[in-house]
């Protein structure tokens, strides 16, 4: 049981890492984009 929780609770982290990796994965191509606005 304890097992099964814990990848449960591995694999939701994972997800969270994922989602996180593509936002600032987004951020960076926004960011090369408007590198204009910044400089």
């Amino acid at each position: 049981m304890d097992h099964r929780n814990y990848l449960r609770r591995k694999k939701t982290k994972s997800i969270k890492e994922r989602k996180f990796i593509v936002l600032v994965d987004c951020m960076q191509k926004r960011l090369s984009k408007d590198t204009w606005f910044y400089s």
